[in-house]
């Protein structure tokens, strides 16, 4: 793996790692604690994911007009304050559920940014022959970091009080931000920090409009984020209502995911770099499709533990690799921007999720997962034929 020869990488590997743990965790205590104050779980999940939408494209262009390792501090050290500030809320109770809500806006906010400029700053550290081994052991770190900021969180929760599992977080996010400052690798090519982001910002517009590939992309990893990614919404009602497992059922179907794509993120990582990109990334949207009519179809808790593994192993591969070829299909200068770009697109979740809730409540989670995968196989099939350039990439 070349990009593990970088010294450099292996330390972005191990602060993404944390940053990642920290974004579990926070959405372990947050749903927590709104569970108990309210009934508008969903609601926070909106507004942790709305930022998304609005600051995706914004955050891609400040990381191509400054030092992406210096704007990744900063939001290290402004996630580590704002988990800091919702602990001490919390320790003298004066958290209500409107403040938590403007807290987790905000949090949203600075990761929204995080992710296009961590993706961007992966290439300068690991080099740009090495995009999709890099991208795919930035998803493993990120994976793992999740699988175990998630059960840290709970177990903090469980035993000190929600208080004590922000400062937990705002922790892991001061770890990130030590292991940042032990980086010296400057952002590799960037526009003058004079130019104005509104202008770069009208620069990367003038660039999806002639460069269709690269639209083609943004639209498709909108589509398979309401189509596909939406499955996590049918996992309750699929546990308790088809397979009849209970919540102790759903956790460890929830588990279950983070291990699917972790297995599916080591198979890409070894692999390396390879051809026909577009044409791998539409047989994994299809072989997604059949996973989620497999996982709608399980009847038994065996079947759909390794059937909800497959999909999120998919899942995880079409994040890759939507991320390595929104990357090779601009020039470096427009790299941060494609970056935001990713970011905008997957900031589409909240329709697939309220699609799936509303489907799921109305024809059942099992018909409502058949529904869904059949769309990503119609999906993968219309974008071969009307997209040709796509499977060439």
């Amino acid at each position: 793996m070349p990009a593990l020869r970088r010294p450099g990488f292996r330390v972005l590997l191990g602060a993404s790692g944390l940053n990642a743990g920290s974004m579990a965790g926070e959405l372990v205590v947050v749903g927590w604690l709104v569970l108990e104050l309210s009934f508008m779980v969903g609601l926070a999940l909106a507004l942790t994911f709305l930022p998304m939408v609005l600051l995706g494209l914004p955050a891609g262009a400040l990381a191509d007009l400054f030092d992406r390792r210096r704007l990744l501090r900063g939001l290290d050290a402004a996630l580590a304050l704002t988990a800091a500030l919702a602990g001490v809320l919390a320790l003298f109770d004066l958290l209500d559920v409107w403040r938590l809500f403007a807290l987790v806006f905000v949090s949203g906010s600075f990761r929204a940014c995080y992710h296009p400029i961590r993706l961007a700053y992966a290439h300068d550290v690991a080099g740009p022959g090495a995009v999709i081994s890099a991208l795919s052991l930035i998803n493993l770190s990120t994976r793992c970091g999740q699988l175990v900021g998630a059960a840290a969180a709970g177990s903090l929760i469980q035993r000190a009080g929600p208080e004590f599992a922000f400062f937990g977080l705002a922790a892991l996010h001061a770890g990130a931000l030590g292991m940042l400052f032990a980086l010296r690798i400057r952002t590799a090519t960037r526009t003058t920090p004079r130019e104005p982001v509104l202008d770069n910002l009208r620069a990367f517009a003038r660039e999806l409009r002639t460069n269709r590939t690269l639209l083609s992309l943004v639209g498709l990893t909108a589509a398979v984020e309401v189509l596909g990614f939406s499955y996590m919404t049918a996992l309750p009602a699929l546990a308790r209502d088809v397979l009849g497992v209970g919540a102790e059922g759903l956790g460890l179907l929830t588990a279950l995911q983070a291990v699917g794509g972790i297995l599916a993120t080591l198979l890409l990582t070894a692999q390396g770099e390879f051809a026909r990109r577009g044409a791998v990334y539409l047989g994994i949207i299809l072989l997604f499709g059949l996973g989620l009519i497999a996982l709608g179809a399980s009847r038994l808790f065996g079947f759909a533990a390794v059937a909800v593994a497959f999909v999120a192993g998919m899942a995880s591969l079409s994040d890759i690799l939507t991320q390595a070829m929104m990357q090779y299909s601009v020039p470096d200068h427009l790299r941060g921007r494609a970056m935001g770009s990713w970011v905008f697109a997957v900031g589409s979740s909240p329709l697939g999720h309220l699609q799936m809730g509303a489907l799921a409540a109305a024809i059942g989670p099992s018909a409502a997962l058949l529904l869904h995968g059949a769309g990503l196989i119609a999906l993968a099939g219309l974008v071969a034929v009307a997209v040709p350039r796509l499977r060439r990439l």
